[in-house]
């Protein structure tokens, strides 16, 4: 009998200790962020006005912030810009062999603030879920398809009811997102 209580008491333990893990993701303090950016060779102002933006998205989206510049919606992530450049980079790890941040992974969706996959990415992964754009999506940007082979993403209008299929294994280089209020990755 006694042996027994100690198996449930591990047990009971290890759950504890699991559910306490599970239920404690949380984003790094916002001093860590600020030591990424520093790290990444921002100057003060530029880490300051990166946040600036960050915190305005983070309002919008209502994200959870997973590096300097990149905040995690929960099947897709909205990395952005650093002042002054063009294309989004990896603030978070430090490295020279990645391709750049800003190329459109396999099995994603992936939407630009501006023109050329320049500026702003909305990365999107899960296919059973919808993302509103930021509301800063607007004209100019651009997007690239690249999951598998017959996959389709759907954009949904802001007029609603009417969506557009865009198929894998596409792009566009300057796309007009004001039509469009959201987006699914794939069906």
């Amino acid at each position: 009998m006694r042996i027994f209580r100690r198996i449930a008491l591990v047990l009971g333990f290890s759950s504890l200790v699991l559910l306490t893990a599970a239920a404690g993701v949380q984003a790094a303090p916002a001093s860590d962020f600020a030591a990424q950016a520093k790290a990444a060779g921002l100057s003060t102002t530029d880490a300051k006005a990166l946040q600036k933006r960050v915190d305005k998205a983070l309002a919008e989206t209502g994200g959870t912030q997973i590096a300097a510049n990149k905040i995690d919606l929960k099947g897709a992530t909205l990395t952005l810009v650093v002042p002054g450049e063009k294309h989004v980079r990896n603030l978070s790890r430090s490295g020279t062999a990645q391709l750049p941040l800003y190329y459109c992974n396999l099995y994603y969706f992936c939407a630009y603030t501006n023109p050329g996959q320049t500026g702003d990415m909305l990365a999107l992964y899960f296919c059973n879920r919808i993302y509103n754009l930021p509301s800063y999506f607007s004209t100019g940007g651009s997007w690239v398809n690249n999951q598998t082979k017959g996959t389709q993403a759907r954009l949904y209008y802001v007029a609603g009811g009417s969506v557009l299929t865009r198929p894998a294994l596409s792009s566009e280089g300057n796309w007009n997102w004001v039509p469009y209020s959201s987006i699914r990755a794939c069906t």
